[in-house]
């Protein structure tokens, strides 16, 4: 049975973390278009660049960030799991590594189909230990710190 309390606390941890990379994406927005208008680039071609521009680094970014927090440099927790008080374990309660955290966030795409992390979330619901599909390839799952 889906413990609801971990459910809800991995939401708010998505949240927390999804506002950091808006936040990054607005502010990168921002300063290409910026520099567009400083060297007279077309204002509507300069803002499609800055957002496909924006997408990508942010995106890889995001990927990096996952992957090293999730993994031994923050000890299973990004700052959003932080706040919620919860963490990214390995199945035999140690910190996952590196190779356990890339497998886990390189699934987040399909999780996170077709939208709102759909996907991810009736796995969550379906399984015995509240586990996404990354968490089922990485042999990892999500427990309070």
């Amino acid at each position: 049975m889906t413990d609801t309390n971990i459910f809800a606390r991995r939401f708010g941890a998505l949240v927390l973390d999804s506002i950091i990379f808006a936040v990054m994406f607005a502010i990168l927005m921002v300063f290409l278009s910026a520099i567009g208008v400083l060297i007279g680039a077309c204002p509507a071609s300069m803002v499609v660049f800055a957002g496909i521009i924006s997408v990508l680094f942010v995106k890889s970014l995001a990927f990096i960030y996952f992957v090293l927090l999730e993994g031994p440099v923050g000890k299973g927790q990004t700052l959003g799991k932080r706040l919620m008080k919860i963490k990214v374990v390995a199945e035999d309660g140690g910190i996952p590594g590196y190779g356990k955290s890339f497998v886990r966030n390189v699934l987040r795409i399909i999780d996170m189909l077709p939208v709102l992390y759909l996907v991810g979330a009736v796995l969550i619901f379906l399984t015995e230990k509240d586990q996404r599909l990354g968490d089922l390839a990485a042999k990892t799952k999500v427990v309070m710190a």
